[in-house]
């Protein structure tokens, strides 16, 4: 068996932080070996608990990934004394690094996307809504079909256990796309509503001073609330998600980082649907939250978020027909349980 494997995936931070429970499985099941990632410098701190696990930037300098950065990747890839490859993410740029590797006689495993099936149930009307394949166990069958036995077991990283009586809640009220965000001055409304049942201190998240400002205006006057957007490092943040007793999130990045540390997430679904694959690690069906289907039965209607223009005049608020009633109730059945 090799002692040595090579693993990329480049993508969103949401995408890259799904591949923390293969790692720590592959990392527990296999001590012999050292895993080669190869991703953005900026995701490193989500995997600096890892022990055998050597990461590798495709963007040393930070900042967007350039031709230059994929042919020294390869450069640094050959080196590893290893031929195999598993590519977790299978677009151009990986496929451009593995490419050049098989042409050195290096093997190369790459995921099953299962875009058509995906187009299918995005596209079929009537929704049947049939579960495909979670991501992170297609990402298990690339290990298997390596040539290396996994068991994908519930594994996270340590968490932070609140013994305060005030509860901690977290809330990443963004999304990269309209439709997938709900509504901010609702969510300041869920944010009254719960603290007024419950003893509690929020902690906002998010990215850049865009979302900075728009966190301070729509949740700077709610109480207990502290908007901890680019006050932090990654790895501070890290921290801070490590800490909550919850985490309610739409359906992007947060959401899967404290799933990673095994908090209940709640995860508020726009025109996306964790039946597509892309669902929080190991949290049960129940704490995702739904449009009203009766006026929205073609949902999912995008994978991502991205809508056409014919979508977008109907589905782009379908998230707001989510009551805040179902969030505040969600929330603190969840604390009380």
């Amino acid at each position: 068996m090799a002692s040595n494997l090579i693993i990329i995936r480049l993508g969103s931070i949401g995408d890259v932080a799904m591949t923390l429970p293969l790692l720590i499985n592959l990392e527990e099941q296999h001590p012999e070996l050292t895993i080669h990632f190869l991703t953005k410098k900026q995701f490193f701190p989500i995997f600096e608990k890892l022990g055998n696990v050597r990461l590798i930037a495709i963007n040393p300098k930070g900042g967007k990934i350039r031709l230059q950065d994929l042919v020294i990747a390869v450069q640094t890839l050959r080196k590893i004394n290893t031929k195999i490859v598993c590519d977790l993410h299978s677009v151009i740029r990986s496929k451009l690094i593995t490419f050049l590797l098989s042409i050195i006689g290096f093997k190369i495993h790459a995921v099953n996307k299962f875009r058509d099936l995906t187009t299918i149930a995005i596209l079929d009307k009537p929704k049947q809504l049939k579960e495909l394949q979670p991501v992170i166990d297609r990402y298990a069958d690339v290990i298997r079909n390596s040539g290396f036995v996994l068991d994908l077991k519930p594994v996270f990283l340590s968490r932070v256990i609140n013994n305060k009586l005030k509860k901690i809640i977290g809330i990443a009220p963004f999304a990269k796309f309209e439709s997938k965000q709900y509504d901010l001055k609702k969510m300041a409304e869920v944010m009254v509503q719960i603290s007024a049942t419950i003893d509690c201190e929020f902690l906002i998240f998010g990215n850049g001073s865009q979302e900075r400002e728009k966190s301070l205006t729509h949740f700077g006057k709610v109480d207990n609330c502290k908007i901890v957007i680019d006050c932090f490092s990654f790895s501070e943040e890290l921290f801070l998600i490590s800490t909550l007793d919850v985490m309610v999130a739409m359906d992007s990045a947060n959401g899967h980082l404290a799933a990673n540390y095994n908090i209940p997430v709640i995860t508020i679904w726009g025109t996306t649907h964790p039946i597509l694959g892309f669902g929080a690690f190991k949290q049960p069906f129940e704490y995702s939250i739904f449009p009203d289907h009766t006026i929205f039965p073609n949902l999912p209607v995008s994978k991502f978020g991205k809508l056409d223009d014919k979508k977008k005049s109907k589905y782009t608020n379908a998230i707001n027909s989510i009551s805040s009633n179902d969030i505040v109730n969600l929330t603190l059945k969840m604390l009380n349980s």
